[in-house]
């Protein structure tokens, strides 16, 4: 007697697209038919004694219609908002159909927008017996990006495209030649190009001339490639746009066109075309490009548009690792005295802007300001040393980075010791006023040391916070507010360094708007963190200004500390939440 295994799973199919029928006639007079359709639906079902009113077969089906209809006319985002119009709990039948409508009307979307759970089962290798999966399984791959897996299935799609309507061949056949092309089924590509041919509007698009142009390439015509790349590069569209990449291959690979030329062409194509693989593409190839003419520092740029741009994918974790590798070499050359002085400096500013946030980057910056330090260069080291402190206390706060009070309190000295060499007493008496974050006794002796010097040098009171003035100065309040914000008293420092900024006007210090921006966090006036980000961005156009107010008066998590993603998230999105905190404050006048 032999055992029989479990029984095989019943598969229930979605019933197969019926878009010609809905593609006769008149497209206004059969779309007033299947709106009146749906009225008379609900009509026949009234609502409840509770106002509910409950979806009936006859609604749920006329809304199947219309949105079928709107698959067959390529109508995407009309026909998924149709869809988001069905009440949960269908029965099974009308959630297969719902599903199969939504995986089509997502193959032919421009936008980026998750399937339903149930429409993602249906590209499971279970429903292969479906007729429309093949179709709709490689646009779905080849949206994605994943040519390869998407080219399994070109030769039983190029075979089913007549029982599609015409609006939604149009749709579909670009991205079925392009996998065929790219994946070198000729065949398939020979039958898809036909149809091509049986329309005018599509003979003369973009697409096909650049498909056109792929296959001479590949078959080492190049000037009939150049000619249909050209052609094909007029437009507008990604099709356009490929086709504007492949004419720089084409001259990159025949030898025909500088680097220094193509540079500046990808640099026009990265500006031109943004937000999806085909510009991660153009930026990754640019990268490249500024690598072989040797501008390490204009590969790190583009590098750090990768990972601002694209910030949650694969592309912008390897360009994060190639960007540490670029500016740890570029740092390490500075620091060993094999970069002059003033490229040094030009080459940081440069790096910075991108890199400030990262981890590890602040030990490249101390490296810096030790080799100034160390050539009497006090004014550069100090503000390097200043900077260094400064974005490594915000990206503390902001949970980026783990580093103690002893690092930061080391950085604030070696500023401290700068300015004293420098004779730049006024700010080394801010620093000295502020304080230490932590108790340890050699830092504080150097600390005291150097106050020692000051008192020495200007004859002025130690115990600054507890002297009353009738009338104080602006550096008298700079003294009193670093001493508060020095001992975590954000209220009173929060109070002082207002008060600074309205004296000072224009001519208020990044630093003095840091630390009220700071204080505002931290004793949780959200209300003034957003003023002084809106006002001191008027005053300062540093891009890392906005970074830094962007994250500290966003709306704090629910649970704290900051996730490092979280936080992460924040500074990636600086221009635009800050752009929303303006909108917001306006909003509320």
């Amino acid at each position: 007697m032999s055992e029989s295994g479990p029984p095989a799973e019943t598969v229930l199919l979605p019933q197969q697209f019926r878009m010609p029928h809905f593609e006769t006639g008149s497209f206004l007079q059969r779309r007033r038919d299947l709106y009146a359709n749906i009225a008379n639906a609900r009509r026949s079902e009234p609502p409840d004694e509770e106002g509910n009113r409950y979806q009936g077969v006859a609604e749920i089906r006329a809304l199947l219609d219309l949105a079928e209809f709107d698959l067959a006319h390529g109508l995407a985002a009309e026909g998924r908002d149709v869809l988001a119009g069905l009440t949960p709990g269908l029965v099974r039948a009308h959630e297969l159909k719902r599903a199969s409508l939504e995986v089509g009307l997502a193959a032919i979307d421009t936008r980026d927008i998750p399937l339903s759970e149930g429409a993602e089962a249906l590209l499971d290798p279970k429903y292969d017996l479906w007729r429309d999966q093949a179709v709709l399984v490689l646009l779905h791959h080849w949206k994605k990006g994943e040519v390869e897996e998407a080219g399994k299935y070109v030769d039983v799609a190029a075979k089913r495209l007549y029982q599609y309507s015409r609006p939604f061949v149009r749709k579909a056949l670009p991205a079925m030649l392009d996998t065929a092309v790219e994946t070198r089924q000729w065949a398939a590509a020979r039958r898809l190009a036909g149809r091509f041919a049986l329309d005018p509007e599509l003979a003369e698009s973009s697409n096909y001339l650049f498909q056109l142009a792929r296959t001479a390439e590949a078959g080492g015509d190049y000037l009939t490639a150049f000619d249909n790349y050209l052609k094909a590069g007029q437009g507008n569209d990604l099709w356009a746009h490929r086709a504007r990449m492949g004419l720089i291959q084409l001259g990159l690979n025949t030898g025909t066109l500088p680097l220094q030329d193509a540079r500046t062409l990808l640099e026009q194509a990265s500006r031109d075309w943004t937000g999806d693989a085909w510009g991660v593409a153009v930026l990754k190839q640019l990268a490249d490009t500024n690598l072989q003419l040797g501008d390490g520092l204009g590969a790190l740029k583009v590098l750090s548009n990768i990972m601002s741009r694209y910030p949650d994918t694969p592309d912008a974790q390897l360009a994060r690792q190639q960007a540490r590798s670029l500016w740890t070499d570029f740092y390490a050359r500075g620091a060993a005295g094999k970069l002059s002085l003033s490229d040094f400096l030009t080459g940081h500013r440069r790096i910075s802007e991108g890199y400030r946030f990262e981890p590890g980057f602040d030990l490249q910056t101390e490296a810096l300001a030790d080799r100034f330090m160390s050539l009497g260069a006090t004014m550069v080291a100090a503000d390097e040393y200043r900077e260094t402190h400064d974005f490594l206390l915000v990206a503390r706060d902001l949970g980026l980075v783990e580093t103690d009070d002893r690092r930061l309190d080391m950085l604030r000295l070696k500023q401290a010791d700068a300015l004293y060499r420098g004779g730049q007493l006024d700010e080394l008496a801010y620093i000295l006023a502020e304080g230490l974050r932590g108790e340890e006794a050699d830092l504080q002796d150097r600390l005291n040391l150097l106050r020692a010097g000051l008192h020495a040098e200007r004859g002025e009171a130690a115990d600054v916070v507890d002297t009353e003035v009738a009338e104080p100065t602006l550096h008298y309040l700079r003294l009193r507010a670093a001493a508060h914000f020095g001992r975590g008293d954000w209220e009173e420092a929060k109070r002082l360094y207002a008060i600074i900024l309205g004296r000072a006007g224009k001519d208020a210090t990044y630093s003095d708007a840091v630390r009220l921006l700071l204080s505002a966090h931290r004793s949780g006036d959200s209300e003034t963190a957003i003023e002084v980000a809106r006002r001191f961005q008027e005053v300062t156009q540093r891009p890392d200004w906005a970074r830094i107010a962007n994250s500290l008066t966003e709306e704090a998590p629910d649970l704290l500390p900051l996730r490092a993603v979280t936080a992460q998230q924040r500074v990636d999105t600086a221009e635009k939440t800050l752009e929303n905190l303006r909108n917001l404050k306006s909003s509320g006048n």
